[in-house]
């Protein structure tokens, strides 16, 4: 997990080269997280859980936490996934 957070910290810093080696690392556990939560959820929804990764890279990369994601699965932020 060390390398993972060396990549995140290079990649605020403006290296694209690391943000794109911490996607690559991520992406599968997110897609997994996503499922699991989707799965808890009795909220209905029409997203699966890769849109749902991508929705929130996607509004965590512009620095614009929109409701409209916590409108279709409350209870998944990223703030629940540990980021």
């Amino acid at each position: 997990m060390a390398e993972v957070t060396q990549l995140l910290v290079a990649a605020r810093q403006g290296d694209k080269k690391s943000a794109q080696q911490a996607f690559n690392l991520l992406y599968d556990d997110l897609r997994r997280m996503a499922r699991s939560r989707l799965r808890q959820s009795q909220h209905f929804t029409l997203l699966d859980p890769t849109s749902l990764v991508h929705e929130s890279i996607i509004s965590r990369g512009s620095g614009i936490h929109t409701r409209r994601c916590h409108a279709r699965v409350p209870h998944l932020s990223w703030g629940s996934w540990g980021a």
